[in-house]
C-alpha cells in the first residue's frame, strides 16, 4: 500500500481535519517547493551554509544501529566523508538540531510548513546522509514533517496498532523501546518474528520539496536512495490526536519511575488544555485509560507533598527521604505533616489506598484497576489540595491581618513603645502599659498563627 499523496492546496484547517485529528500520513508533493533551499542546497553547498566548527557524525554499522562510535568533522569534511568514503561496513550520518540562532545561512533558505503553527513547532533537525544510509524502523513521540531538500528517500510506514507484531525492544535493554529489533524488516526472519506479517506497510518516495506528514506514533524506516539532505519539525501532539497508548505507554511509568515526569509535557503532549495533571488525570479516567489517570494522580501528589515540604521548610527532611519509593515518601512527608501541621496531613486510611493504586497503575494493566477507585483517588487528591489552599488562605489572611494592624498602631505610636522581634514573628511583651491591648490581641494571633505553621 502506498502512502497518500496531495498537492499543496489544501489550507491549514482542513489538514488539521483530514490528517492530524485522522492520525493519518500523507506526502504533499511539492509543499517545499517554493524554498530557497530546494536549489541551493547540495551537498557542496551546505558545508558554506554551516558554521565553521565541528560537528559530530554518527556512524551506522552493518546492523543498522548507531554505534557508540562517532567523529567530529568540520563542514568541508562532513560533506567530502558522505560522498565519498562509502562502505557497506558502515554508513555517516549527520543528525543536527538547527535553530534560527545558531543556524542562520541555513534558515535564510527554509520556511516553515503552512500546516501547522510556526509557534508549535519545538525542534528542528537537519539530516545529511550517505546513498544506501538505512534507519531502523521506529517511532517518535511528536508529530513530524519531514521535508526532503536534496535527493530521494524512501520511506516504510506502519501504524501504532502494529507496534505488537514489529517487536520494540523492551524497557531495561540498552537499546530504547522506540526501535524495532526487526534490523532487516524489508527481508525480515519470519521464523524468528512470525507476527510481522500481520504488520500493515506503507510506503512512498520522497523527491526534492516534498514533505511528509508522519502522525505521532507511528513507525517508520527511511532509506537514503541517494545523497540526501533533509529537515524535520517537531511538534506536541494533542492527545486527541494521537493513539496514548503508543505514546505514553511504558514511558510514563519508566518517567515517573525516574523522576522525569515533567518531560511529558515538555517533549510528549500538547497539554495546554489542562492546567494541572489532576485536570489531564479526569480527562484520562473519561476515556478509559485507568493507570495513566492514576500515575498523573500520583504526579500531582509527589508535586503537592513536594510544595508543603518546602512551603514549612522541612527541606532537609525531603532531601534526607529522597531516595524513597513514593509510596514511602508519601508516607514519611505525612508523618512529618502529622506532627508540624496536622490540619493538612492526609488520613492514614486515605494514603494506604493512594499508595496501593500506586503499586497497582506501576503494572501498566488497567485490568488490575476499577473506574470507581480511580475516580475516588482523584476526588480525595482534589479535596486534599483544596483544603491546603484553604488553610493557606486563612494563614495569609491572618498574616495580612496581623500586619495591618501592627502598622497601624505603629503610625499612632512611636516605634519604641512597642518592641517587635521581626526575625521570629513574634511580639515582645512592651514595658509601656499603654498598648497591652495591641499586645494581647497580638498574641492572640500569634498563637492562631503557630498553630497553623509550625
Amino acid at each position: 500500500m502506498f502512502i497518500e499523496q496531495i498537492d499543496a492546496t489544501l489550507t491549514q484547517e482542513a489538514f488539521a481535519e483530514i490528517y492530524i485529528q485522522a492520525k493519518k500520513p500523507v506526502i504533499i508533493k511539492g509543499g517545499a517547493a517554493h524554498w530557497p533551499a530546494i536549489t541551493s542546497w547540495s551537498p557542496t553547498t551546505i558545508a558554506n551554509k554551516l558554521p565553521q566548527r565541528k560537528f559530530p557524525v554518527t556512524i551506522f554499522g552493518k546492523d543498522k544501529l548507531p554505534n557508540k562510535a562517532f567523529i567530529l568533522l568540520q563542514p568541508e569534511a562532513i560533506a567530502r566523508t558522505i560522498c565519498e568514503q562509502l562502505s557497506e561496513k558502515r554508513k555517516y550520518y549527520l543528525a543536527q538540531n538547527i535553530n534560527p540562532t545558531d543556524f542562520p545561512q541555513l534558515f535564510a533558505d527554509l520556511d516553515y510548513p503552512k500546516w501547522i503553527d510556526s509557534e508549535a513547532i519545538y525542534e528542528m533537525n537537519l539530516w545529511f546522509s550517505q546513498q544506501g544510509n538505512e534507519t531502523i524502523l521506529h517511532f517518535d513521540p511528536p508529530q513530524n514533517f519531514l521535508v526532503q531538500v536534496f535527493g530521494y528517500k524512501d520511506v516504510y510506514l506502519f501504524p501504532p496498532e502494529a507496534t505488537s507484531y514489529l517487536y520494540p525492544f523492551a524497557f531495561g535493554n540498552k537499546t530504547s523501546p522506540r526501535l524495532s529489533q526487526i534490523l532487516d524488516f524489508k527481508n525480515p526472519n519470519l521464523t524468528r518474528y512470525p507476527d510481522f506479517t500481520l504488520a500493515s506497510l506503507q510506503k512512498g518516495r520522497l523527491a526534492p520539496g516534498d514533505m511528509l506528514f508522519i502522525p505521532a506514533g507511528w513507525w517508520h524506516g527511511v532509506d537514503s536512495v541517494t545523497v540526501s539532505l533533509s529537515v524535520n519539525f517537531w511538534w506536541k501532539t494533542k492527545p486527541n490526536e494521537c493513539n496514548l497508548r503508543q505514546i505514553l505507554g511504558k514511558f510514563l511509568v519508566e518517567f515517573y519511575k525516574t523522576n522525569k515526569f515533567n518531560r511529558i509535557r515538555q517533549c510528549f503532549l500538547d497539554l495546554s488544555a489542562y492546567p494541572t495533571d489532576l485536570s489531564f488525570a479526569q480527562s484520562l479516567l473519561t476515556d478509559g485509560y485507568l493507570s495513566f489517570a492514576a500515575l498523573f494522580a500520583a504526579h500531582t501528589i509527589d508535586q503537592h507533598f513536594q510544595t508543603i515540604m518546602q512551603q514549612y521548610n522541612l527541606f532537609s527532611f525531603t532531601r534526607a527521604i529522597h531516595d524513597l519509593s513514593s509510596s514511602k515518601l508519601w508516607q514519611a512527608c505525612n508523618q512529618a505533616l502529622a506532627v508540624h501541621f496536622p490540619a493538612i496531613a492526609v488520613p492514614v486510611n486515605t494514603l494506604a489506598s493512594w499508595q496501593q493504586l500506586l503499586q497497582l497503575a506501576l503494572q501498566e494493566d488497567d485490568n488490575l484497576l476499577n473506574y470507581s477507585a480511580v475516580e475516588s483517588l482523584l476526588n480525595t487528591v482534589a479535596k486534599w489540595q483544596h483544603s491546603c489552599r484553604q488553610i493557606e488562605l486563612t494563614h495569609e489572611q491572618h498574616q495580612q491581618r496581623f500586619r495591618q494592624q501592627i502598622i497601624n498602631n505603629l503610625r499612632a505610636t512611636s516605634y519604641n513603645r512597642i518592641a517587635w522581634d521581626r526575625s521570629l514573628f513574634k511580639p515582645r511583651k512592651p514595658a509601656s502599659t499603654e498598648i497591652q491591648a495591641l499586645y494581647d490581641e497580638a498574641k492572640l494571633l500569634h498563637s492562631y498563627l503557630n498553630k497553623l505553621t509550625y
